[in-house]
């Protein structure tokens, strides 16, 4: 089951900024069928276990698939499993925006951005194919296999030589 990848995917019969409206439009009620939460700045930090804040580019389809493959696990899971929380990265308008959801990460040149949080403090931040990875591994997975796994869609839709 792949629902935040298939959005990804869905809408191209639209033009593109149509089709990246429909998927944002969309985002919160397929998060909202997840095991992981929406968060937004000045929602409680909880003060006790690992808590993931994530931030995504809902046009990116290892960030996508990243929630997938958290998701996933997390439904396997029956205790000890980190509170995640998810943003989308399109409601930060400026570099600043991004420190009042994950804090100490600099400049954003690349999604997604994480914050691994214990017993109420960040313990780690970062952006891009470290980030993902970080996150990846905490389920089981990695950015290796989440990029295999885009490319290997990509292949399957492109037409034959």
């Amino acid at each position: 089951m792949t629902p935040f990848y298939d959005l990804f995917l869905s809408h191209h019969d639209l033009m593109p900024g149509e089709q990246q409206r429909a998927v944002e439009h969309e985002f919160l009620a397929v998060l909202a069928r997840a095991p992981l939460r929406s968060w937004s700045p000045g929602s409680a930090i909880p003060a006790s276990g690992t808590r993931l804040v994530i931030g995504v580019a809902t046009w990116s389809g290892y960030d996508m698939r990243l929630l997938d493959v958290i998701a996933e696990a997390m439904s396997r899971q029956t205790s000890g499993a980190p509170v995640v929380e998810v943003f989308n990265t399109a409601d930060c308008r400026e570099q600043r925006d991004f420190a009042r959801y994950v804090p100490n990460l600099g400049s954003i040149s690349q999604t997604p951005v994480v914050g691994v949080w214990r017993d109420g403090q960040l313990e780690w931040s970062g952006q891009g194919h470290e980030a993902r990875d970080r996150a990846a591994r905490l389920f089981g997975s990695g950015s290796a296999e989440i990029g295999e796994y885009v490319r290997d869609r990509i292949k399957a839709r492109s037409p034959a030589p």
